[in-house]
């Protein structure tokens, strides 16, 4: 069975790892050749050397000037990984499945359930590798949870949508642009999001102010609507940002895939740092995405007369 996947981390530098099943099924990870440039390995070996400073000091208690250079250490090694795996993101974030959860409950069951995540992975902490209950999972979900509550908190102070465009942007250019955009997001909600205090509603006809609470909404609208708030502010505050994304087709109608992949593909190219990963069964979305790759292709690489 012949199986590979290969991620590259930088084109220019040739610089990727690669997945492979070898004769016995095992998994192997295997690294292009120069992966571990001259700048890492060089770091790298100070890295080690500080920490066996550390290591070797008084414990537990560690004396002020190491505990700083454990700070320090840390914070370097952070920098020799993120040059090492081409990573410039600012705002990284898993998008997670099930994400109607932060719309159809309570404020107060959000902090409940914030409090036992955050119990949850303490008590993993403490245990040995081998007994540790899906730590990853639970703080994808409280990162994911703390996200939201920055965003709702953002709208909130805004009161919208409209309210951000117009205190953020004085472009009349920028700002026709943003409300384009704006504009798509309610072609997928099918009304307009509004935020006032902790309520949260779909409004359907701005005139006659028909709208539904959004926890009595959708599940469409549910699972969408933080999807694109995340879109809105990114494209809005021009963060450069790794977004990874389970199933963001769940519950949307193909042409609303189309619209909320069109979306994602303008927060994407805002800047050329920003990455996006998305796990999808959807055969709509991938058409969508082929498409926009034709057409980015047909651009660079015009036909000559």
């Amino acid at each position: 069975m012949n199986f590979e996947v290969r991620f590259y981390y930088s084109f220019q530098k040739n610089r990727y790892i690669q997945l492979n099943i070898d004769s016995n099924k095992n998994l192997c990870l295997i690294f292009s050749e120069n992966f571990l440039d001259e700048q890492f390995k060089n770091g790298f070996a100070d890295y080690i050397n500080l920490s066996k400073i550390i290591d070797n000091s008084q414990k537990p208690y560690i004396k002020i000037d190491n505990l700083t250079q454990y700070s320090l250490s840390y914070q370097y090694l952070l920098q020799l990984l993120n040059n090492l795996f081409e990573n410039k993101q600012e705002d990284l974030l898993f998008i997670i499945a099930g994400r109607n959860a932060t719309v159809t409950y309570s404020d107060l069951f959000d902090k409940y359930l914030f409090a036992s995540i955050q119990i949850d992975l303490k008590e993993n902490r403490e245990k040995l590798f081998a007994n540790k209950r899906q730590m990853i999972d639970e703080s994808l979900m409280l990162q994911f949870i703390e996200k939201v509550e920055l965003i709702k908190r953002v709208l909130r102070k805004f009161s919208g949508f409209d309210g951000l465009i117009n205190y953020q942007v004085n472009n009349k250019e920028e700002r026709e642009y943003l409300k384009a955009i704006k504009s798509k997001i309610n072609l997928i909600l099918k009304g307009e999001y509004s935020i006032c205090n902790s309520e949260e509603k779909i409004i359907f006809n701005k005139n006659e102010r028909y709208s539904i609470d959004l926890r009595n909404a959708s599940s469409c609208q549910q699972e969408c609507i933080r999807i694109l708030e995340d879109i809105f502010l990114n494209i809005i505050y021009g963060s450069i940002i790794l977004r990874i994304i389970e199933e963001p087709e769940a519950h949307l109608f193909p042409i609303a895939q189309k619209h909320l992949i069109e979306l994602l593909a303008i927060m994407v190219n805002r800047n050329e740092d920003n990455q996006l990963i998305i796990t999808t069964h959807s055969p709509y979305i991938l058409s969508v995405f082929n498409n926009l790759l034709v057409g980015l292709k047909q651009i660079s690489s015009p036909n000559k007369a």
